[in-house]
């Protein structure tokens, strides 16, 4: 029949898709409630918690689309962490230099360089950092 559509058939949302999906309002509250608002402040590249504030209440967004996606990509890197430890190991994680990414904090990466340029070798050290200590 036209117009339905079969939820049988259809895959279940990936964590990633729903990051991605979810308003930023929301992707900023649950960093602020992983890493703290300001680690949340330096992946979105201000000085002050009041912008991150601001971020979670939905009255501004960050300038820029990449730091947004960073902010997404940032939250896609707790969960994964976060569902084999606790917030505090996740925040660790963040700031701590990783040998899969040259000694450099995630956090410094998120940071400092771009999206597209970071974002596969995050995902690969936040997998190998929860299976290595498992």
């Amino acid at each position: 029949m036209p117009g339905v559509i079969d939820t049988e058939t259809i895959e279940p949302i990936a964590p990633s898709e729903h990051v991605l999906a979810m308003e930023l309002a929301l992707v900023v509250r649950e960093l602020v409630t992983i890493l703290g608002g300001p680690n949340v402040a330096v992946i979105g590249g201000v000085r002050n918690t009041s912008l991150v504030s601001d971020w979670m209440q939905g009255k501004s967004r960050p300038k820029n689309q990449d730091r947004e996606m960073k902010l997404r990509l940032a939250l896609r890197l707790a969960r994964i962490v976060g569902r084999r430890f606790a917030n505090e190991t996740v925040r660790a994680w963040f700031r701590g230099a990783d040998d899969l990414l040259d000694d450099e904090a995630p956090i410094g990466l998120l940071a400092e360089r771009p999206h597209a340029e970071i974002q596969k070798g995050l995902l690969v050290a936040a997998r190998a950092f929860v299976q290595s200590v498992s």
